[in-house]
């Protein structure tokens, strides 16, 4: 069943027809897995089943076959740069079905087109090849890969051919069909040790889960999982130091459900079940339709959250990779739908990589710089830029020097006083005080003095030579007068 969900609609319908079971246009994805799956588990009991589908249309599986090579090939490219599980199931499937579709097509096609299907199955012998190089794990040991296209097609082969098609198979290596003339097995890796339980501190783990409404229970069984196997602790074995594990409520609650629990399994669905808000699965699939990529946020962190959201729907089921990829294109940011308008995206690997692709050309655009400050080694040969003739209105014209603003600070204005009341803030013609205040001179201030009798004043009068100029300020009568 893991690999049947990694075939997509066409690739089922497909498996299920040379299988016997045509399915219907109408047939959801779900419906043909497990048709798939029943009818695997048969043949592996010895059933055969015949081939249903209609005659081949060899140039429509050319250009099908064509499409699927392409996504092997980029997939393979990505998995080379990133190890990724979910992506090598899906090419050790699609390389399978792909040996399979290309065996019942040279089965099946003229002289003229024999040509091109041995390319495409060269082609498949090398993608299995980088395949195996591209990781290391069973997922990757592409002569343990169960094919989903074991069945033997029921068209007889020519005899000239038939030589040419088991040289060509066993070249790919892709069925497990053991060979005589194969290739030794590689040994496997040793197994990782087990730890004693006994041994094992879970406190030290740092994992814990109190139940509060912030804090979700299945980041905390996904935290609890890989703690376990980082530790070589089997999974089974948690939920005896499960307690180890429980803070608050949650300790309360494990308290009640301890004695209906007998393996970690069960402790998971009582989790999911206690506290998980209700309608979680509902809720999260509008949260994913919904989820947007930011504008700064790079695509492989974007779609690794979407990833991960979409692991946390797996409790409604499997959920096709087509649905994946076209939620996640449909929103994506504007910078990335721009770039990708015309490009015919055909996985989520095959995404990423595009949009990674995208990113580091708009590095190097925001980093453009043409001007060159050093010396060329052969400047007969660097880029000229075509000089235009200059128009009138461009012409600089030299303007007249302006002196520079003056930057000293100013000094404050000194406040005014009264010289009658001898207070801060008005002069004396506008002073409304009343009292007795002493006389002074309205021309200087000089107290216990007229203007007619003052020395200053009068001195002063003398230097010019003349008549002194009234004040700025001539006294007011009405508030002078005294």
């Amino acid at each position: 069943m893991a690999y049947t969900n990694r075939l997509r609609s066409d690739e089922l319908r497909h498996e299920c027809g040379v299988r016997g079971q045509v399915q219907d246009d109408g047939v959801t994805v779900e419906v043909m897995r497990r048709v798939l799956a029943r009818l695997r588990a048969e043949e592996a009991e010895g059933v055969e089943h015949p081939d249903a589908l209609l005659p081949v249309n060899v140039e429509e599986e050319l250009g099908v076959l064509d499409s699927k090579m392409i996504e092997v090939t980029t997939s393979i490219e990505v998995l080379a740069l990133e190890a990724d599980d979910s992506t090598a199931s899906r090419v050790r499937a699609l390389l399978s079905h792909c040996n399979r579709r290309l065996s019942r097509l040279l089965a099946n096609c003229d002289t003229d087109r024999r040509g091109r299907v041995k390319e495409l199955m060269v082609a498949l012998r090398e993608a299995v090849h980088k395949f195996r190089l591209a990781g290391e794990g069973a997922v990757y040991n592409a002569s343990s890969v169960p094919s989903v296209s074991s069945v033997h097609s029921v068209h007889t082969v020519p005899s000239s051919s038939s030589s040419s098609v088991s040289t060509v198979r066993s070249a790919s290596s892709v069925s497990t069909v053991p060979s005589s003339h194969s290739s030794p097995k590689p040994d496997k890796p040793p197994k990782k040790e087990k730890a004693n339980l006994k041994q094992v501190d879970f406190q030290k783990w740092g994992v814990t889960f109190s139940g509060a409404e912030n804090v979700s229970v299945l980041s905390f069984i996904l935290d609890a999982e890989e703690k376990a196997e980082s530790h070589g602790v089997e999974k089974r074995y948690l939920y005896k130091g499960a307690s180890e594990f429980f803070t608050g409520r949650a300790k309360t609650w494990y308290r009640t459900v301890k004695s209906s629990v007998s393996s970690w399994e069960e402790l998971k669905n009582f989790l999911r079940a206690e506290f998980l808000p209700v309608d979680y699965c509902d809720n999260l699939w509008e949260e994913v339709r919904g989820r947007l990529q930011g504008e700064q946020e790079p695509i492989g962190c974007y779609i690794a959250n979407m990833l991960s959201l979409f692991e946390r729907l797996s409790l409604m089921g499997p959920i096709d990779e087509e649905v994946k990829l076209n939620i996640i294109s449909k929103n994506l940011a504007p910078f990335y739908v721009k770039g990708l308008v015309n490009v015919k995206i055909l996985s989520i690997p095959h995404l990423k990589m595009l949009g990674r692709d995208l990113e580091n050309a708009k590095f190097r655009v925001e980093r453009y710089d043409n001007s060159r400050r050093t010396p060329l080694m052969e400047p007969e040969f660097a880029y000229k830029g075509r000089q235009r003739r200059v128009l009138v209105h461009e012409v600089n014209v030299e303007e007249p020097e302006v002196a520079p603003l003056r930057t000293e600070p100013l000094r404050p204005r000194p406040r005014a006083v009264c010289w009658r009341c001898s207070t801060p803030g008005h002069i004396f013609r506008d002073c409304q005080a009343k009292g007795d205040f002493p006389l002074f001179c309205w021309g200087c201030g000089r107290k216990e003095v007229v203007k007619a009798n003052c020395p200053v004043c009068r001195e002063r009068k003398d230097k010019k030579g003349g008549e002194e100029n009234p004040p700025l300020n001539p006294p007011n009568p009405k508030v002078n007068e005294w």
